[in-house]
């Protein structure tokens, strides 16, 4: 799909905006402007190429490292959890100080 409506070739934040909104994605206004506000790095209210796809590649390399990310942890010990103790303790031990997991 062509988005860049008035053929500037930049894309303003309301031709953004209207691309979200035809593949129907919603977003707050809040997170619409943080969003505008990482991509467009020179601060000129509109989206030139590079900075699109600078943008995209960040956004490609973060995938790539979260599936990495993903796929230790799967092999990595469980991260610490919390259990129910029943029955007695020592005196004195603080029970929230207390690591299971070595």
């Amino acid at each position: 799909a062509f988005y860049d409506t008035d053929r500037s070739g930049y894309l303003e934040k309301e031709e953004i905006r209207q691309a979200l909104q035809s593949a129907a994605f919603v977003i707050t206004e809040e997170n619409f402007d943080s969003l505008i506000a990482s991509i467009d790095t020179d601060g000129d209210g509109k989206i030139a190429f590079e900075e699109f796809v600078n943008f995209y590649t960040d956004m490609e390399e973060r995938k790539k490292w979260d599936s990495i990310r993903a796929e230790m942890e799967g092999k990595l010990p469980g991260t610490p959890s919390t259990m129910t103790i029943i029955g007695r303790v020592k005196a004195g031990v603080n029970v929230r100080n207390v690591n299971l997991n070595r």
